[in-house]
């Protein structure tokens, strides 16, 4: 998982906020917004995250293993970074 020469990601999945479904490592998180509010997320290390999102379209640069539906109250379509 790393980051093309150019700078640019190679991947995008899409993901479903679930307190049980944990992927393996990604380099960051792309988060379309339709009404803010919070995105949950369980970095790598294992702590816990609640980021505030606003509508529109945010990077977060962050190395997450999961994340939750516990906590996530933002309207939005979460993709995987890689």
């Amino acid at each position: 998982m790393a980051i093309t020469p150019d700078g640019g990601y190679r991947s995008s999945v899409t993901v479903t906020p679930s307190d049980a479904t944990v992927f393996t490592e990604t380099l960051a998180l792309g988060v379309a917004c339709t009404v803010a509010g919070n995105v949950s997320v369980v970095l790598v290390g294992g702590t816990t995250l609640v980021v505030p999102v606003a509508v529109g379209w945010v990077v977060l640069p962050l190395a997450v293993k999961q994340v939750l539906s516990t906590g996530t109250t933002a309207t939005a379509v979460i993709s995987r970074l890689n």
